[in-house]
């Protein structure tokens, strides 16, 4: 039986397209830990610089890709809304990206020494052309996610990774900077060739100035949300690079990553089950409201589930990093229930996309950013121990989580209502979570602290988890889950 459901598991593309999503994961953390042998400090150093890059150049697409996301899956039952969007969403891409390249040209010939900190005129062309076709390639993967056919994405996030393993293996006198751009710069070309093989819209050249206003405009707020979070990360790295010592930023460094990686799964169903709930959102506000009863009892208690397992899993890798001794465990507790309360409200923030609200998600980014940077400057003012940083993330999420489900609220129920909003954010034994987590940082730093906790919510909750486990499971083990 076991069997059995680990082969459903596998045939499904939704969880298939999880599971390589770790995979791709730990190649790269593989690839990383190897590459500072084989290319030195220095090179690597290089390296981290050309990542940096490839990840801020998406920024540049003005969030088309994700008002494509939301537009297509409001229009599927509409073919020509639908290729109306997607031509004119890759022409503006296409044009976008050409105008840059052309831009970038012209910069890199006026000021040839540009970077050369990074030596960035050795391999910068092949870069900024790697970073186009990318950022191309991402529009084909939001096409191809909406029609449920992700075989050409997982190929795709895999690519590069296998790639630079392979160069690797070649040892130093293959592995250089030069030639992991051009690894880089293949695998995309490979990637973004195969979308063009028979792909679910066909594409023809469109530039129709009231959907092209829709997309940006939309795009613009959807960036601007999706970037909130990413800048409340960035803040918190940068103070702590700043205002503390290398081994510090090293030990908060280290948490962030695990924060990131033990929530991946969830980020990436949602990534690739948005369009079909959106869709679903949109129809009604009694769909939006069964929607977000459906976050709560089946996703946002098993994200919650998996954290608490995580802190208990931090803490015996702390047992191996004896210099950061209980502070990583502490700085990583703060970060998780930051990630907890912000999922909180995932269901009323994906509802007012769906009814093209998300210039409010904006505001409450905004608020939060603030809110944080005000912390931020009490931290620095009174001389605060690093374990005060992730605290200011923890009330920047309540912040954003409480001013979300208000709006939510607002428009779904026509009014806010104090006692749900409580229900939301500590509900399903989210308060142990949070006390666990207080205590052990403030009171009693012992693992039988956290012991504790994950026993006294296995028990308060072991109900609602079999549930949440056993209607996930027949989510992603359905082969037709993607499916509209």
């Amino acid at each position: 039986m076991l069997t059995k459901h680990i082969s459903n598991l596998f045939k499904s593309p939704a969880s298939l397209y999880v599971i390589l999503r770790y995979v791709t994961y730990g190649l790269q953390f593989a690839n990383s830990i190897l590459l500072v042998n084989v290319l030195g400090e220095f090179s690597y150093g290089v390296y981290g610089f050309i990542i940096m890059f490839t990840l801020y150049f998406i920024y540049l697409n003005m969030g088309v890709n994700d008002s494509l996301n939301a537009e297509y899956a409001l229009n599927k039952d509409n073919p020509v809304a639908r290729k109306e969007l997607w031509n004119n969403a890759l022409s503006i891409v296409i044009c976008w990206y050409g105008f840059i390249l052309i831009l970038s040209i012209v910069g890199l010939r006026i000021f040839p020494d540009v970077l050369s900190k990074y030596e960035f005129s050795s391999y910068g062309y092949a870069l900024l052309l790697t970073c186009i076709i990318h950022n191309i390639s991402i529009l084909y993967a939001t096409l191809y996610k909406i029609y449920g056919k992700t075989l050409k994405v997982n190929v795709e996030q895999l690519l590069p990774q296998i790639g630079i393993l392979i160069l690797i293996i070649g040892g130093k006198d293959v592995a250089s900077i030069s030639a992991v751009v051009m690894v880089m710069l293949g695998a995309n070309l490979f990637s973004l060739v195969l979308y063009l093989i028979s792909p679910p819209e066909k594409f023809t050249f469109s530039f129709q100035p009231k959907v092209i206003v829709i997309l940006i405009k939309r795009g613009i707020s959807l960036l601007l949300y999706n970037l909130s979070f990413q800048l409340l990360t960035m803040l918190a790295l940068m103070v702590v690079s700043a205002w503390y010592t290398v081994e510090q930023m090293g030990c908060y460094s280290l948490a962030n990553s695990i924060t990131n990686g033990v929530l991946m799964a969830g980020g990436a169903f949602l990534f690739i089950f948005f369009p079909k709930i959106i869709n679903r959102m949109g129809n009604s506000k009694e769909d939006g409201k069964r929607l977000i009863d459906k976050f709560e009892t089946i996703y946002i208690i098993f994200i919650d589930f998996v954290s608490i397992i995580s802190i208990i899993c931090v803490w015996i890798l702390s047992l191996a990093y004896p210099s950061y001794g209980t502070t990583f465990v502490k700085i990583y507790i703060f970060l998780i229930i930051g990630r907890i309360i912000n999922n909180c409200a995932i269901g009323f923030s994906t509802y007012l996309i769906s009814i093209k609200k998300e210039r409010l998600l904006v505001i409450c980014g905004i608020s939060a950013l603030v809110i944080s940077a005000i912390g931020y400057a009490f931290i620095k003012l009174y001389a605060l121990p690093i374990i005060y940083v992730p605290q200011m993330i923890v009330g920047a999420c309540v912040v954003f989580s409480v001013m979300t489900i208000a709006f939510g609220q607002r428009y779904l129920y026509g009014r806010v209502d104090i006692k749900q909003m409580f229900r939301f954010l500590l509900g399903q034994s989210k308060w142990v979570i949070i006390i666990t987590g207080g205590v052990y940082a403030f009171i009693y730093d012992s693992y039988i602290v956290l012991l504790a906790g994950f026993f006294l919510y296995l028990a308060l909750n072991y109900k609602r988890l079999f549930f949440s486990i056993k209607h996930g499971y027949r989510i992603v083990a359905n082969r037709s889950s993607l499916k509209f």
